[in-house]
């Protein structure tokens, strides 16, 4: 069962992301995306040489990459927040486990991609384990199977 002070305290820190994060996708990304977009306009069309139109191009896509994000991270609905928020209420797990499950679910995305030639301890402590013995225990408990025989099964289905 959740703590209800930990669970309302997760809730209001990924509030508090995703509002600075709108923010600065508004203030700082997209601006500079169509500052970018407007240099590489004018180096297109004021410019004579080749080099200057060539120095355009990264302009451009840097621009057209910067309002993509900004726009899409600024104008971030209500509605995704809430999912997010309800997904967490709706798990029976406290947010400190909930947060260890997705990274277990990462950790095993990972061994399945890399196959054995990947480093346990690498992994563990990529994904916020100390140690193997800690990684260990806790992939077990979340995937019945040890990231080392999990990683040798891969191998079988990348090659």
């Amino acid at each position: 069962m959740h703590d209800a002070h930990s669970l309302q305290t997760l809730l209001g820190a990924l509030s508090a992301y995703f509002e600075g994060e709108k923010i600065e996708a508004l203030v700082f990304i997209l601006p500079l995306g169509l500052l970018s977009l407007v240099f590489a306009g004018w180096l297109i069309t004021d410019g004579q040489s080749g080099f200057s139109r060539g120095l355009a191009i990264p302009f451009l896509v840097m621009g057209l990459v910067m309002t993509t994000v900004g726009g899409v991270v600024g104008y971030r609905t209500p509605a995704q927040e809430q999912h997010l928020t309800a997904a967490i209420q709706a798990d029976d797990r406290t947010p400190v486990q909930w947060i260890r499950h997705l990274r277990l679910q990462e950790a095993r995305q990972h061994l399945e991609s890399c196959g054995p030639e990947v480093s346990l301890l690498e992994t563990a402590q990529r994904f916020g384990f100390k140690n193997t013995a800690t990684f260990s225990r806790a992939f077990v408990a979340e995937h019945g199977l040890t990231p080392d025989v999990l990683a040798r099964q891969s191998r079988h289905l990348l090659h």
